[in-house]
């Protein structure tokens, strides 16, 4: 069967102390005390994100510089449509910066008509491992990359 190659992108970009994004950017850093502060996703070559003033988007090119990515390789199969499709019906939907905000003080809601960068990525985890979904917060770039790395390299020991 065909196979289809999901790519989890983490960005770290240092921006212009006069781009709008390095206020955001560096509190979600210091918060999380990590280096990255975005996370899309890219599928045949295209990106899905959820960025700031835009939504959620698909691009050519990611809207900021990819620092670290994770990779899964899953069969094209009902399965994988059925997360791609839900993916896709998510293009023009708002950014979800209520979700955002309060994810600061660890509490979740979830709108939606509307993403976030990181929400976007539980349609993934929906689809494919959804006992990884947090009932209390949502993720941070940092929690998203060590829970798909966990479960990645768990995934390769059986």
């Amino acid at each position: 069967m065909d196979k289809v190659k999901i790519t989890h992108n983490f960005h770290g970009t240092k921006f212009s102390i006069f781009d709008y994004r390095v206020i955001g950017s560096n509190l979600i850093k210091m918060k999380t005390n990590d280096k990255y502060f975005h996370a899309s996703t890219l599928i045949d070559d295209w990106y899905y994100e959820s960025v700031v003033f835009k939504g959620v988007v698909r691009n050519r090119k990611p809207s900021t510089k990819v620092g670290y990515s994770i990779t899964f390789e899953v069969p094209r199969d009902d399965q994988f449509r059925a997360y791609y499709n839900e993916l896709q019906g998510q293009i023009g939907k708002g950014y979800d910066y209520k979700g955002a905000m309060l994810g600061f003080f660890g509490i979740k809601i979830q709108d939606d008509d509307r993403y976030y960068c990181n929400e976007l990525n539980n349609i993934f985890l929906k689809h494919y491992a959804p006992e990884l979904i947090s009932e209390r917060t949502n993720y941070s770039p940092k929690d998203l990359r060590l829970v798909l790395m966990a479960w990645k390299y768990g995934q390769s020991q059986v």
